[in-house]
């Protein structure tokens, strides 16, 4: 069981949209003293084309008018503060069928166990000096390209049992829950045929992963290994969610079951 605390400083991160609309934002309003309100919930125009004007308006936002923007150019920049606490757990057992002294079971081969499994404490992060801290866990972070989603629990338990040549895995993956926060396109559930979904949460996600495989084939001068297998074994479908793509793919496995198989020959 290992315990980490990573205290990063300055870190190089990837933008979205989101981040530099919403910093630039944050300047004007600095430099403006404009807060919304009910009265006046944006801006006027004339401040907006005097802070375009000023020459501090991010120059990644393009605009064909002072008003309209038509393009944000995306960048690295660098995050002021990140600190991520974790604990990473790693347990291994095996046993040969002989061990248990059945002579039903003599000559049966071995079993391996290994269980790894991240608990994330505290993923804590703030993109300037003058933005607020804000936690990462248990969130999708879609508006921030300086973290990724971030399930407070992942966990793979891998059952491989080997008798001589012949060897089958079975891979257990497990994923929590986040909360939802990404944007949702309504406008998607007017197409002919949609399958639009609004959701709040991302629901918790596992998926069964196995392979049959056999070694050391001698033939044609060398020897061949073969292997045959299948991942998300039990045809389990992603999520339906409000967002473009329809799933959360760096979360949930979008194309279902996957067969394949696998021929190496060495000489």
């Amino acid at each position: 069981m290992t315990w980490s605390e990573t205290d990063f400083a300055d870190r190089i991160v990837s933008t979205t949209t989101q981040d530099i609309a919403r910093s630039d934002f944050k300047n004007f309003q600095d430099w403006s003293g404009f807060s919304p309100t009910t009265a006046q919930p944006e801006p006027t125009e004339a401040q907006l084309r005097t802070w375009v004007t000023s020459g501090l308006a991010d120059p990644r936002i393009v605009r064909n008018d002072l008003l309209q923007p038509v393009r944000l150019l995306q960048s690295d920049s660098n995050a002021s503060t990140m600190l991520v606490k974790a604990w990473d757990t790693s347990l291994g057992y095996s046993f040969s069928f002989d061990d248990l002294g059945l002579d039903l079971v003599d000559g049966w081969g071995r079993i391996n166990m290994l269980l790894n499994a991240t608990l994330v404490d505290s993923y804590r992060f703030q993109l300037q000096a003058d933005s607020p801290e804000l936690e990462a866990v248990g969130n999708q972070n879609n508006d921030f390209g300086a973290v990724p989603p971030i399930p407070e629990l992942r966990a793979n338990l891998r059952v491989n049992w080997t008798l001589g040549r012949h060897s089958i895995s079975a891979t257990g993956r497990y994923v929590d829950e986040l909360v939802f926060d990404a944007n949702e396109f309504s406008f998607q559930r007017f197409f002919p045929g949609n399958e639009w979904v609004s959701a709040d949460v991302i629901k918790d996600w596992s998926q069964m992963d196995m392979f049959y495989s056999y070694r050391d084939l001698d033939a044609l001068g060398g020897s061949f290994n073969f292997s045959i297998g299948a991942r998300n074994v039990f045809d389990r479908m992603p999520q339906k969610t409000g967002m473009i793509a329809g799933v959360v793919a760096s979360m949930q496995d979008p194309l279902g079951r996957v067969i394949y198989a696998r021929v190496n020959y060495n000489f």
